[in-house]
């Protein structure tokens, strides 16, 4: 009795099939540093040495000497956000989108000290996008990218975080979204 319902549900099991993705059959880079799965279902892959994106079968790779909105090959993070969207964070904490045609789009944020560095790019519940930066949060108001190559912090709200430079001196180095107003900072 046991062994025909570990049949039958064996048999029910759908086929998996499990496929490994290095830099011998097309992955740019030997080391992943973060992942994340878009609305069509490709494997959207940050690596230290391009973006690579997984459809099932090819491997697709993005470097910042092709595309220049990329400010460099080192990418740290991706986001896919609900409109299918993918925020990609590089070293120096420059932020680049895809858009929902994957066209490249360079995020360029300013404020009164000059350029902002993106530390993350966090997605909240409802799907919006917040860049977290050291002073704040930048917080992308869910409108139709216009611009052919950039997107300015005017198409952003600010939230600034208080005291947060001080928790960083205390080792407070780590953020996580907890829901749409509060954070969750982890030494």
């Amino acid at each position: 009795m046991y062994l025909s319902l570990l049949s039958c549900n064996t048999i029910a099991q759908p086929n998996i099939v499990f496929q490994h993705l290095n830099t011998s059959n097309g992955l740019s880079y030997t080391v992943v540093n973060n992942m994340c799965v878009d609305a069509k279902g490709n494997l959207w892959i940050a690596t230290g040495n391009g973006l690579n994106m997984f459809n099932g079968k090819t491997n697709e790779k993005y470097f910042s000497s092709e595309y220049p909105q990329l400010k460099n090959s080192n990418i740290i993070q991706v986001e896919c956000d609900d409109l299918n969207r993918i925020w990609v964070l590089t070293a120096g904490g420059n932020v680049t989108v895809l858009d929902e045609n994957r066209r490249f789009h360079r995020v360029v944020l300013y404020d009164n000290s000059g350029f902002v560095r993106a530390i993350k790019i966090l997605k909240t519940q409802n799907g919006t996008i917040s860049l977290y930066a050291g002073r704040g949060n930048y917080i992308f108001r869910n409108t139709t990218i216009v611009s052919k190559d950039s997107i300015s912090t005017a198409q952003f709200t600010y939230l600034s975080l208080k005291n947060y430079y001080q928790l960083q001196l205390k080792g407070r180095n780590q953020v996580f979204n907890y829901d749409e107003n509060y954070y969750l900072l982890l030494h």
